[in-house]
C-alpha cells in the first residue's frame, strides 16, 4: 500500500531473481492473480490495501487455489488474527516497519518448505 516502500521490495525481488507482479489495490491483486494464476507461486500481500483489503483479496485468490502460498504484511496483527490467519493458511505474517531482506528470507522459506513437502 506504500508505493515507495512496494517499489523498493519490487526492485529488491527482481534483482534476487523473483518475476513480480505487483497491483496498486486488492481488486487489482484479484483480477491479476486470476490472468497470472498459473505463474504465481506466493501472494504477498498487505492487509492495508486500498478499494479491497488485502485479506478479503487473499481469500477471493485462496478461492481458486486452496493451496496458495500466502505471506502477509501488516503494521499490527492481533495474536485472535495471527491465529485466525494461520489457520486459513497463511504461511507468514511480516510486521512493519520490515526490511526488503527481511521479506525475501521469509520468501524462500516459504517456497523451500513448498518444494520440500511436493518432493517428499
Amino acid at each position: 500500500d506504500e508505493e515507495s516502500l512496494s517499489g523498493l521490495v519490487k526492485q529488491y525481488l527482481e534483482e534476487s531473481g523473483y518475476k513480480v507482479f505487483m497491483a496498486r489495490d486488492g481488486i487489482e491483486a484479484v483480477e491479476m492473480y486470476k490472468e497470472n494464476k498459473g505463474h504465481v507461486d506466493l501472494v504477498l500481500s498487505d492487509l492495508g490495501l486500498p478499494k479491497q483489503g488485502g485479506w478479503e483479496a487473499v481469500m477471493q485468490m485462496r478461492e481458486m487455489n486452496p493451496r496458495l502460498n500466502v505471506i502477509v504484511l501488516s503494521g499490527y496483527v492481533s495474536p485472535e488474527q495471527r491465529m485466525e490467519m494461520t489457520r486459513l493458511g497463511v504461511q507468514d505474517i511480516i510486521q512493519k516497519p520490515y526490511a526488503p531482506t527481511d521479506v525475501l528470507k521469509k520468501i524462500r522459506k516459504v517456497l523451500d518448505t513448498r518444494i520440500t513437502t511436493v518432493n517428499s
